[in-house]
C-alpha cells in the first residue's frame, strides 16, 4: 500500500516527510526524478501526465490506494487536462479510490469563485468529481500558507515577494484591505501532517469540503508579531484598497499581475476566513493527533526547516 503524489514541488517535500513519519510509503508521479526525493520509503515514478495508461500503470505498480495532487499550473487548459487524466487513472486503477485535487485554497464552499483564476481551473474538476461515484474525494480549504514569515533557509517554500502580505526578504508589508480582516493561516508542514492524517481516515468519512487552519488572525496582528520578532528590520508598510485590487485585475499587463491581484482580493472578500465551528469539528473528526501551530509558535521555532 502506498500514497501517490502528483507533482514534485515545495509542498510535496513537506508531504513526503510527513507521510514518511506516518510510515506510509510514497510514490511521486512526476515528469522527471529529483534528488531531494531520494529518500527511504519514497519511489519516484516518471510518468506522462498526458497518458492515462502511463498513470494507471504507475498507480498499480506501486499499489497506490490514494492520490494527492499538488500540481500548481496557472494554465487552465493544461491544469484541467492533467487533473482529468489523474481522475481517469484513479478510476481505472486496481486500488486507488481516493483522490484529493490540487486546491489548498480559501473557503471555496461559500466562495467558489475566489480567487478568480482558481475558479477557471478548479471548477471543471470539482464538477467532474461531483458527477462520479468511483472515487472518494474532498476539496481541502486551508487559507494562506504562513511560512513566508520566517527566513527562506527555514522553509522549503520559495520566496514569492509581495504576493504574500509579509515580504520578509525585502522588508515590505503589502497588505490587502485594512489589515483587520479575519484570515485563516496554516504552516505548510502542518497542512502536510493533516493530509497524512486524512488519507488514514476511515473510508467513506471524507466530506466534500474539509477545513484546515492553524490560526484565525489578521495581517495587522501577524505584521506586528513579525516586527517584534525582527526588531532590526525596518518594514515599509502599505495597504491596498479593494478598488486598487479590482483595478489591478482589470489593468493587469500580464497573467502574473492579474493572478497576484486576484490572490490579494481573497483577503478583502472574506473568503480567506473560515467558520471556526467547522474548523474545530474537522479537527476533532480527522486531525485529533495533529498539532496546528500558531503564528507565534512558527516565529519561535528553532533555526531549522519548520
Amino acid at each position: 500500500m502506498s500514497i501517490a503524489i502528483a507533482g514534485s514541488g515545495d509542498v510535496t517535500r513537506y508531504l513526503t516527510e510527513e507521510l514518511g513519519r506516518a510510515n506510509l510509503p510514497v510514490v511521486i508521479l512526476s515528469r522527471r526524478e529529483k534528488p531531494q526525493f531520494d529518500l527511504p520509503g519514497v519511489t519516484q515514478q516518471v510518468v506522462d501526465y498526458n497518458s492515462v495508461p502511463s498513470l494507471v500503470a504507475a498507480l498499480n505498480d506501486n499499489n497506490a490506494v490514494a492520490l494527492i495532487s499538488t500540481i500548481l499550473d496557472y494554465n487552465p487548459d493544461s491544469f484541467i487536462a492533467v487533473h482529468k487524466n489523474l481522475i481517469k487513472a484513479a478510476q481505472q486503477s486496481t486500488q486507488c479510490k481516493r483522490f484529493i485535487p490540487s486546491e489548498y485554497g480559501v473557503n471555496i464552499e461559500e466562495y467558489p469563485d475566489q480567487p478568480g483564476f482558481y475558479y477557471e481551473t478548479r471548477e471543471p474538476i470539482r464538477q467532474l468529481l461531483r458527477e462520479q461515484s468511483d472515487l472518494e474525494w474532498t476539496l481541502v480549504c486551508c487559507g494562506w500558507l504562513v511560512d513566508y514569515i520566517i527566513p527562506s533557509r527555514n522553509r522549503y517554500l520559495r520566496d514569492i515577494g509581495d504576493s504574500f502580505p509579509i515580504n520578509l526578504a525585502d522588508t515590505r508589508m503589502v497588505i490587502p484591505g485594512t489589515g483587520k480582516e479575519a484570515v485563516d493561516l496554516v504552516a505548510a508542514r502542518d497542512l502536510a501532517n493533516a493530509l497524512a492524517a486524512l488519507v488514514q481516515a476511515p473510508k467513506g468519512t471524507w466530506e466534500p469540503y474539509i477545513y484546515i487552519s492553524g490560526e484565525q488572525t489578521s495581517f495587522n496582528k501577524v505584521g506586528g508579531q513579525v516586527k517584534e520578532k525582527y526588531p532590526q528590520l525596518n518594514f515599509d508598510v502599505q495597504y491596498l484598497s479593494l478598488r486598487t485590487l479590482v483595478n489591478g485585475v482589470r489593468d493587469a499587463k500580464d497573467d502574473f499581475e492579474r493572478i497576484d491581484a486576484e490572490y490579494k482580493i481573497v483577503t478583502v472578500s472574506n473568503s480567506a476566513h473560515f467558520d471556526p465551528a467547522k474548523v474545530q469539528r474537522h479537527r476533532e473528526k480527522y486531525f485529533a493527533g495533529v498539532h496546528f501551530r500558531s503564528v507565534q509558535e512558527i516565529l519561535d521555532a528553532p533555526d531549522v526547516i519548520v
